[in-house]
């Protein structure tokens, strides 16, 4: 297959060959909906870094949805025609620097003898798909229940607790933007002699230790979420917990956001996973934490490798993490809330985020 960088041309679909700035998200929904589809995510990877490569400027082109439907699945099993061969037929004019697709709509029916019908019925499923994702992130700040499973030597509470009812956007008070997931590293995963196995059940109203009680809260409020991602429910663990609690402490001491130190948090086996949040003034609790982590969730693109933006969602959800201990301190000066939870296995791990990052059950 030629290089990417040696085809000299643009890709415009505006009527009028308008240029259009920030618009690039468009593609990215629409690989979000097809990410299972192989052909088309390689079509529209190589598009991207075409449209990249020869237009380097915050200036881009855009290809929107209906767009698609002229170049959508150009190398199918019936063709069997490389998709680079395709795009030199279209490029016959090499010293222009720009051509319309349009114009060479029979070339590219040619050359690739492309099923209309066909792609028209898959063009709607996507637009279906995309309208579906589009109400799920209208919906994704106010419809978000935690239910959690009994827990078996609990009595059975008169009315819902306050983490089994609904969160409204009144409910999570302004935190602090300065957060941040971190995992690095893969090995032989172990089990730990201090386990502790919780069944994500409501908090412990026995419990009487501060940390413990957050520790809970925060692992319910995660396992919710998960089971919303078809993520298996995780465990506490008291050493991942003592981990958590000893970095919360040591961030509050010196007033640094940041993330621990490998050593800290690599066991002999691997480095485990962390996410840190923090709030002033307002006390940072389980729920609020968890809250602020899977709002990332709005900017993370199914199917493909997470960005610095979406890590704290994409490891709260990562399907493969087991068991988690979490762990709250406050500033001296009594301002500042540090939380911090640890993640075992960890996750974010390159070329897995497909098998560990599912879409939400509801919009399958």
């Amino acid at each position: 297959m030629e290089r990417l960088n040696t085809i000299k041309f643009k890709l415009i679909f505006d009527e009028n060959c308008r240029l259009l700035n920030d618009q690039m998200h468009i593609i990215n929904e629409s690989c979000s909906c097809l990410y299972q589809s192989n052909n088309i995510k390689k079509l529209l990877e190589i598009i991207l870094s075409v449209v990249n490569h020869l237009n380097p400027t915050v200036t881009h082109r855009v290809l929107t949805l209906d767009d698609l439907s002229k170049i959508l699945d150009l190398k199918t099993s019936q063709t069997r025609i490389p998709i680079m061969n395709i795009v030199s037929k279209i490029c016959i004019d090499h010293h222009s620097e720009i051509f319309d697709l349009k114009q060479n709509y029979k070339l590219i029916l040619s050359a690739s003898k492309i099923d209309l019908i066909a792609i028209k019925s898959e063009i709607e499923e996507m637009k279906q798909q995309f309208e579906q994702i589009q109400l799920w992130k209208n919906r994704f700040e106010e419809n978000i229940e935690i239910q959690n499973k009994p827990n078996a030597n609990a009595r059975a509470p008169s009315t819902k607790s306050r983490a089994e009812q609904p969160f409204s956007p009144t409910d999570i008070n302004i935190l602090d933007d300065s957060y941040g997931s971190s995992t690095t590293g893969t090995g032989v995963i172990g089990k730990y002699d201090t386990r502790v196995t919780s069944a994500a059940s409501s908090t412990d109203t026995s419990l009487t230790n501060p940390n413990e009680v957050f520790a809970q809260a925060t692992l319910q409020a995660i396992n919710g979420f998960r089971r919303r991602y078809e993520a298996p429910p995780l465990d506490l663990n008291d050493q991942l917990s003592e981990i958590a609690q000893r970095w919360a402490e040591q961030m509050a001491s010196t007033g640094k956001l940041q993330h621990s130190p490998p050593e800290w948090r690599n066991l002999g086996r691997q480095t485990l996973g962390e996410t840190y949040a923090a709030s002033f003034q307002a006390e940072l609790t389980g729920e609020k934490m968890v809250r602020k982590w899977m709002k990332e969730g709005k900017r993370y693109m199914f199917g493909y490798d997470g960005r610095k933006d979406t890590e704290n969602f994409t490891q709260l959800v990562w399907r493969a993490s087991q068991e988690i201990g979490a762990g709250r301190a406050r500033s001296d000066d009594g301002n500042w809330w540090y939380g911090v939870v640890i993640f075992d296995p960890p996750g974010n791990i390159p070329n897995q985020y497909a098998d560990n990052v599912h879409l939400p059950a509801e919009i399958k």
